[in-house]
């Protein structure tokens, strides 16, 4: 499930609430003052990693790739 971000638009608090893909903002009250007119905000999308990994994705085979005509061999 996502985590959305909302701005309460009685109090104006900022706070996160984790819902499913089909919640609406009024579904959702302030735990500050309990409004329930709230308006979901932009919020970038974030990772989480424990350090074990690469620090980057591994770069890609050279002549191409993809699930084009040079296939990538999923199919």
């Amino acid at each position: 499930m996502p985590v959305y971000e909302y701005q309460c638009l009685s109090c104006d608090l900022v706070y996160t609430a984790l819902q499913t893909l089909h919640a609406r903002p009024e579904e959702t009250p302030c735990p500050h003052c309990r409004d329930r007119r709230s308006r979901r905000m932009f919020s970038p999308f974030a990772t989480h990693s424990d350090g074990s990994g690469p620090s980057a994705p591994p770069a890609p085979a050279r002549g191409g790739g993809g699930c084009a005509a040079s296939g990538c061999g999923c199919g």
